[in-house]
């Protein structure tokens, strides 16, 4: 058993990286044209007949072409396009007994009329995976759109002292059990680590919905 030092605790949050502006981190928001965000479209346009990201892959086909300016993706279309990228790039993952936890970080935790997506029961839906190896998927990410959104140091903080907590959380859970981060400033890396994985994350969060049913 290994209880983690603070200092150890520091070392694992300091690997998450940070996007400054979260357009690459939007995924949610262009599969499914979200209303609050008024760049969805313009989005979607930016990535069509390109063939190097997962998003590119999938708003390029000619079945998706057609509604580019309709809300609403087709997830059997999505699922073929993460297999073309994994195949085409062969991007890492997991390794046999390793549960991936994701949790979304950034500009949402510095929001308090919003609802704190690290406050589910992680603890309980990671003892339900047989593990040696706990992955941490994260970024943390903001928006350039409002104020309250945007990367500074105090919201920076506000991130990483969540993340401290919640990492001393499940190592004290779970001490017999290695705890790592898999993060990136490539969104579809993240995605691909994800995928298949049966990966643990709060179930209202835009990723599990959008990653944990392909």
């Amino acid at each position: 058993m290994i209880y983690l030092t603070d200092n150890n605790i520091d070392n694992i949050v300091s690997a998450i990286k940070i996007t400054n502006d979260n357009t690459s981190y939007n995924v949610y928001n262009i599969l499914k044209g979200i209303p609050d965000d008024v760049n969805w479209k313009k989005n979607r346009v930016k990535l069509v007949g390109t063939y190097n990201t997962i998003l590119g892959m999938y708003l390029s086909h000619s079945l998706v072409r057609k509604f580019l300016n309709i809300p609403g993706y087709n997830p059997g279309l999505l699922k073929l396009s993460i297999d073309k990228y994994i195949n085409k790039f062969n991007p890492p993952r997991p390794e046999s007994g390793e549960c991936c936890v994701y949790f979304r970080l950034g500009d949402i935790l510095c929001d308090h009329d919003r609802e704190d997506p690290t406050e589910f029961r992680y603890i309980e839906h990671i003892s339900k995976h047989t593990h040696k190896i706990i992955t941490i998927v994260a970024n943390i990410s903001f928006s350039s759109t409002r104020p309250r959104w945007s990367y500074n140091i105090h919201n920076v903080n506000t991130n990483r002292n969540r993340m401290f907590k919640i990492i001393k959380d499940i190592n004290r859970a779970f001490p017999q059990s290695e705890i790592r981060v898999y993060s990136n400033d490539n969104a579809d890396l993240d995605i691909c680590y994800l995928y298949g994985s049966g990966f643990v994350g709060n179930p209202k969060s835009s990723w599990k919905s959008l990653f944990g049913r392909l």
